[in-house]
C-alpha cells in the first residue's frame, strides 16, 4: 500500500507522536541542553580563575627568576651557600681540593682569597687562591672596621687610613685602574662588583660566615669570609640559567615550579628541571609555543609556561617556568562529566519511572503526574538559568572584592610612605627633648654627659655622639668605624655649630678653612648644605652605602658652651617610626565589604623585633617577604594562619633608606567569604523556593485541567465494572464536554439494549528477552606461567581448629598474598578452598616466568612473617607449598549463558597443581618449578634439582627444581 506524507501526518498515531516528541524537545531536551551550557560555563568560569591566579603565580616567579638567572646572582650565591654549608669549617687542605674540584668544572674562573675571624688571610694550598697575602688583609682590616667587626672598646677613635691600609689601597688601585675607587670595593659585600684586574674584565664580590650580629644589623663577629674573584669571559653563555635551574631546590626563595631554559634557534639544547618530563618531544612542543606565543604566556597538553625577561638580551638563552594543570583540567572535565551524567541521568529517570512504575495503576499511569512534570521540567530552564549565572556573579563579585581589598591596601602603604617622609621631622623633637632633659641632669663636668650619652646610647635612643671642646674639636666619641674625612666632616660641623651659637668665628687654620670649603662643595653635590641645620634638627646623611640622620645642638658644661652632634643609624629612625605606627595605627582602613586590614612589620634585620611581636603571621609568611625585598616589589596572595583564610599585601617602603622592617598588611577573608557565602544560601533559597512555588502552581492547573478528566475516569472505570448507573455533569462546550455527553449516551445505550456484558481477565504476555550479543568467548592459546599455593596439612588444621579460626587464618593468608600476585603483573584466577591459582602471562621473552618465581619468593618472606606474627598472638601457624609452570594454556570463557566463568585450561595448569604437590621435598623455600620455569628464571635466582619424578597424567617422569633464593646478579 502506497503511504504519502500527508498520509502519515493525518494519522491519529503520527500526529501523537510529533506532538509527544515535540514536547520531548521542548521541555525536556533542551532545559536540559540549556542547563547543560550554563552549569558548564559555571565550571569552566571557575577553572579559568584557577589558572589566571596560577598564572599570576608563574610571572611572579619568572621576575623572580629574571634576577635569579643573572650570573652575578649566581656567582654570589654560590659563595653564600658555600659558606652556609660550613666551608670554613674544613681544613687547608680540604679547601683547597674543594677549589680545584671548581676549576675543573669552570678552568680559570673563579679565584679565591680565604681569611679567619680576624681577618687573615688562610694558606690554602691551591693554585686557584690569589697572591698578594699582605695587601688583601689590609684590604680586608678597613672592611672590619668600616663594620665594626671585633671591635668591643667604647669611646675608641680608630681611623682606617692607617699605612698598612693606605698601602693596600694603593696595590689594587694600580690593578683595577679607573674601574673602581679601590676604598669601594666593601661594597661587593651586598653585590658583584664589574671591575678590571690587571686589565681583564672581572667580577668581585665577598662575603662573610657571621656569628653575631651587632644593633644596627651589621656583623659583629664573624668565622671569617671568602673573597671571590671572577673572570666572566671564561663562563659560558647559559652559565646563569643551568644554575638557576640547579640551585632551584637548595634555594632559599618559595621557587614553587621547574623551569626550562632553551637556547633560541636550537631546540635540541633544552636544559630541563628534573621535574619536567625528560623527552625531546616536550622540549620541542615548549620551543614551538614560545615562537608563537603572543605574550608572556605559553601553553601545550596540561602545561603553561610563563617566559623569563630575559635577563640579557644580547644571549640567546631563554627561560620559562611552568605549572602542570593537568589536575585542574582533570578536575574541571570530572565536574563536567558528573553535570553531562546527572543530567542524562534525569533525561533517562523521566523513561525509567515511567516503565519502572507501569505495572501500577493510579498515580504513576495519571496524566496529573506527568502534566506536573512537563510543567517542573519547563521551571527547572530559568530555574538552573539562574544558579549558573547566579554562582558566575558570584565568582566575580568575590574577585571584585578581593581586588578592592588589595587596592585598599597598596593605599595604605602608599600613605606610609608618605609618613615616613616626615619620619624625621616627627620624631626630631622628641629626641632632641629628650636629650635636653637628660644633659640638663649631667651638665656639671664632661664625665657627668658622657655618662649620660652613653646611657642613651645602650638604650638605643642613639648611636653614636661626638662631643666637642671650647674650640670645637672632638674630644669625646663612642663611634669606632670613624675614617678621616667623617672625622673632619663632623669636626667642621661641630665648628659651625659653635660659631652659630656664639654668633663668632673660630680661629682656623688654612688647611681647615680649604677642607671647609671642599665639604661646602661636596654636601651642596648631595643636596644637603650641612651636615646639620639648626639646633635639634635629624637630617638624613648617607655615605659610602651607609645611612645615617644627624642632630646638633649645643651642650653646657659648667659654664663652658660646647657642641654635640649626635647620630641615629636609618634603622634606629626607621625602628621609632615603626614602633610609633604599630601603636598608633594610624593607617586606618576600613570598608564595609571586608575585614580592616592589620598593620604589621616584619624586622628585617637580625635581632630585630617584629610587630606584633611572636605572631603567627611571621612563621607562614617570611619567605614571601624576603621575595618582596629581593625584588624590590609589591606582592600579595592568601595564606592560612590557624584555620582562617587571610589576604596579605607586602610592599616595602621606597623612602625607607635601609628597608630594615617591611610593612605587611593583613586581612581576613572571612567577612568577604560569610558574605559571598550568603550570596549562595540566598541564591539556593531562591532556587528553592521557585521550585516549590513551581510545585504548588503546578499541582493547582493539573488539578484545574484534570478535574473533568478524572471525572470521566471514574466513570469508565464503574462501566468497566459493570455499573451501568453512571452519568456524568454536563460539561461546557469543548472536546471534554462532549466526551462527557458521548459517554452518557453509550451508557443509556447499554441500559437499552439490555447487553450483558462478559467480563473476563485480560491474558498478560511473558516478556520475550532481548539477546545481548555477548556470546561465549571462544577459548585462545597463550604463553603463561601458573601458580598454586596450597597450604600443608589443611585437613588436619580443620580439624584442630574452629571454623572461625580456620576462615580468619586464610583471609590473612589472602590478604597478603594476593597484593603480591598484583605487584608482580599476576592475576588472582580463583581461590580452591585453601588454594590459590595465579596466572602471569602477556609479558615477552618469558619475562612472565620471573615476576611468578619474584611473587613465589614473596610469599614465601610474607608467611614467614605472617606466622611469626601468629605466633606472638598465640595462634597457631601454617605451612604452604608453591608450584610453577610454564608453557601454552588455553583462555576462555566456561559455562552457559546464564553463569560463565574466564579462565585458563590445559596440560600447563594440570602440571603446576601436581608439582604443588611435591613442595614438601623442597626443603629450604617450599617452591617447586619445572624445568621450563627453572630455564626462564634460571638469570634470577638460585635454584637445586630436586630430581624425576613420575606425575600423575604424564607418561614420562618430570624434572623438578626447587627454588632456593634470588641471585646476586638480580
Amino acid at each position: 500500500m502506497h503511504f504519502t506524507r500527508k498520509d502519515f501526518f493525518s494519522s491519529p498515531d503520527s500526529r501523537s507522536l510529533v506532538t509527544r516528541a515535540f514536547l520531548m524537545v521542548a521541555l525536556v531536551i533542551f532545559p536540559l541542553f540549556i542547563a547543560y551550557l550554563t552549569l558548564s560555563k559555571a565550571i569552566n568560569e571557575k577553572t579559568d580563575s584557577e589558572i589566571d591566579k596560577l598564572k599570576y603565580d608563574l610571572l611572579n616567579q619568572a621576575i623572580f627568576v629574571s634576577k635569579l638567572a643573572k650570573p652575578q646572582y649566581q656567582t654570589k650565591l654560590m659563595l653564600t651557600e658555600a659558606l652556609k654549608k660550613g666551608l670554613l669549617k674544613h681544613s687547608d687542605k680540604e679547601i683547597g681540593t674543594f677549589f680545584d674540584v671548581i676549576d675543573k668544572k669552570f678552568p680559570g674562573t673563579f679565584k679565591w682569597v680565604v681569611f679567619d675571624s680576624i681577618g687573615k688571610v688562610r694558606s690554602i694550598p691551591s693554585p686557584r687562591c690569589l697572591a698578594g697575602k699582605k695587601n688583601w688583609e689590609g684590604l680586608l682590616k678597613s672592611y672590619f672596621d668600616l663594620f665594626g667587626i671585633n671591635l668591643d672598646k667604647p669611646g675608641q677613635l680608630e681611623s682606617r687610613f692607617d699605612p698598612e691600609v693606605q698601602a693596600a689601597f694603593k696595590f689594587f688601585q694600580t690593578a683595577f685602574g679607573s674601574s673602581i675607587k679601590s676604598n669601594s670595593t666593601f661594597k661587593g659585600f651586598e653585590q658583584v662588583l664589574e671591575i678590571t684586574f690587571y686589565g681583564k674584565a672581572a667580577w668581585l664580590t665577598w662575603d662573610l660566615d657571621i656569628k653575631k650580629y651587632g644593633p644596627s644589623g651589621n656583623p659583629k663577629e664573624t668565622n671569617g669570609g671568602v673573597i671571590l674573584l671572577v673572570y666572566p669571559e671564561k663562563l659560558s653563555s647559559d652559565f646563569g640559567p643551568r644554575q638557576a635551574i640547579l640551585s632551584r631546590k637548595h634555594h632559599d626563595k618559595n621557587l614553587a615550579y621547574p623551569m626550562m631554559m632553551m637556547k633560541i634557534g636550537d631546540p635540541k639544547s633544552a636544559f630541563l628541571d628534573p621535574e619536567l618530563p625528560r623527552k625531546e618531544k616536550f622540549a620541542l612542543l615548549a620551543y614551538k609555543s614560545f615562537s608563537k606565543r603572543n605574550d608572556y604566556f605559553l601553553g601545550f597538553f596540561d602545561w603553561i609556561g610563563a617566559t623569563v625577561p630575559s635577563y640579557e638580551s644580547e644571549n640567546p638563552e631563554r627561560m620559562i617556568v611552568f605549572a602542570n594543570i593537568g589536575s585542574l583540567i582533570k578536575e574541571r572535565n570530572g565536574r563536567l562529566s558528573i553535570l553531562s551524567n546527572v543530567l542524562l541521568g534525569l533525561f533517562i529517570l523521566r523513561f525509567l519511572l515511567v516503565w519502572l512504575f507501569k505495572p501500577l495503576s493510579g498515580l504513576v499511569n495519571s496524566l496529573r503526574p506527568k502534566i506536573l512534570g512537563f510543567f517542573m521540567i519547563a521551571v527547572f530552564l530559568p530555574v538552573v538559568s539562574l544558579l549558573g549565572f547566579g554562582y558566575v556573579w558570584i565568582a566575580r563579585e568575590d574577585r571584585l572584592y578581593r581586588e578592592r581589598l588589595i587596592d585598599t591596601m597598596r593605599k595604605g602603604i602608599e600613605g606610609l610612605d608618605l609618613r615616613f617622609r616626615d619620619a624625621p621631622k616627627i620624631i626630631e623633637k622628641d629626641v632632641f627633648s629628650h636629650l635636653n632633659k637628660s644633659l640638663e641632669k649631667a651638665s656639671s663636668n664632661i664625665g657627668s654627659v658622657v655618662g649620660a650619652l652613653e646611657r642613651e646610647a645602650q638604650e638605643g635612643r642613639l648611636t653614636y655622639y661626638f662631643l666637642s671642646d671650647t674650640n670645637g674639636k672632638l674630644v669625646k666619641t663612642n663611634c669606632m668605624i670613624l675614617d678621616a674625612f667623617i672625622k673632619k666632616m663632623i669636626e667642621e660641623n661641630l665648628k659651625k655649630n659653635l660659631e652659630f651659637e656664639r654668633g663668632v668665628e673660630l680661629n682656623r687654620t688654612l688647611g681647615d678653612k680649604a677642607f671647609s670649603e671642599e665639604m661646602e662643595s661636596y654636601l651642596g653635590k648631595t643636596g644637603k648644605p650641612r651636615m646639620t641645620s639648626a639646633a635639634g634638627s635629624l637630617v638624613y646623611f648617607c655615605y659610602r652605602n651607609l645611612h645615617f640622620y644627624f642632630m646638633g645642638m649645643p651642650v653646657k658644661i659648667g659654664s663652658d658652651l660646647v657642641s654635640l652632634i649626635v647620630q641615629l643609624d636609618a634603622s634606629l629612625v626607621e625602628k621609632f617610626f615603626v614602633a610609633e605606627e604599630f601603636v598608633q595605627n594610624s593607617t586606618k582602613l576600613h570598608s564595609e565589604d571586608f575585614a580592616p586590614p592589620i598593620l604589621g612589620f616584619y624586622g628585617r634585620l637580625k635581632g630585630s623585633k617584629q610587630y606584633p611581636p611572636g605572631a603567627e603571621e611571621w612563621t607562614v609568611l617570611t619567605k614571601a617577604i624576603e621575595q618582596s625585598y629581593e625584588l624590590r616589589s609589591k606582592i600579595s596572595g592568601e595564606v592560612e594562619i590557624e584555620g582562617e583564610r587571610f589576604l596579605y599585601f607586602i610592599s616595602p617602603l621606597p623612602s625607607m633608606p635601609l628597608q630594615s622592617y617591611m610593612p605587611v598588611y593583613l586581612s581576613s577573608l572571612k567577612q568577604i567569604e560569610t558574605r559571598v557565602s550568603g550570596f549562595q544560601k540566598l541564591l539556593l533559597a531562591v532556587a528553592l523556593v521557585v521550585f516549590l512555588v513551581a510545585l504548588l502552581l503546578g499541582l493547582f492547573l493539573a488539578g484545574n485541567l484534570l478535574d473533568p478528566i478524572t471525572r470521566i475516569d471514574g466513570a469508565i472505570k464503574l462501566i468497566g465494572e459493570g455499573n451501568l448507573n453512571v452519568r456524568l455533569p454536563e460539561g461546557p462546550e469543548d472536546e471534554i464536554g462532549r466526551l462527557g455527553t458521548n459517554i452518557n449516551a453509550m451508557v443509556q445505550g447499554l441500559k437499552e439494549r439490555k447487553i450483558l456484558t462478559k467480563y473476563v481477565s485480560e491474558n498478560v504476555l511473558e516478556a520475550i528477552g532481548q539477546n545481548t550479543g555477548l556470546d561465549l568467548r571462544p577459548g585462545e592459546l597463550t604463553d603463561a606461567t601458573v601458580l598454586f599455593c596450597d597450604i600443608r596439612g589443611f585437613t588436619k588444621l580443620s580439624e584442630q581448629h574452629p571454623p572461625g579460626e580456620i576462615f580468619e587464618m586464610l583471609n590473612g593468608l589472602i590478604g597478603g598474598v594476593f597484593p603480591i600476585i598484583q605487584q608482580n603483573i599476576g592475576r588472582t584466577d580463583k581461590f580452591i578452598g585453601d588454594a590459590i591459582m595465579a596466572l602471569f602471562f602477556g609479558l615477552e621473552n618469558g619475562k612472565h616466568a620471573q615476576r611468578a618465581v619474584r611473587a613465589a619468593l614473596q610469599t614465601v618472606e610474607f608467611v614467614s612473617s605472617f606466622n611469626k606474627t601468629r605466633i606472638a598472638e598465640g595462634r597457631f601457624p601454617i605451612k604452604i607449598g608453591i608450584g610453577l609452570n610454564t608453557g601454552e594454556v588455553m583462555r576462555g570463557d566456561i559455562g552457559c549463558e546464564g553463569r560463565r566463568d574466564l579462565t585458563v585450561i590445559g596440560d600447563t595448569v594440570n602440571l603446576a597443581s601436581r608439582l604443588e604437590s611435591y613442595s614438601v621435598e623442597a626443603q629450604t623455600t617450599g617452591i617447586v618449578i619445572s624445568e621450563a620455569v627453572a630455564k626462564e628464571a634460571a638469570e634470577i635466582v638460585e635454584i637445586k634439582e630436586i630430581g624425576q619424578r613420575q606425575v600423575k597424567g604424564k607418561a614420562l617422569p618430570v624434572k623438578m627444581f626447587e627454588v632456593l633464593s634470588l641471585s646476586n646478579k638480580s
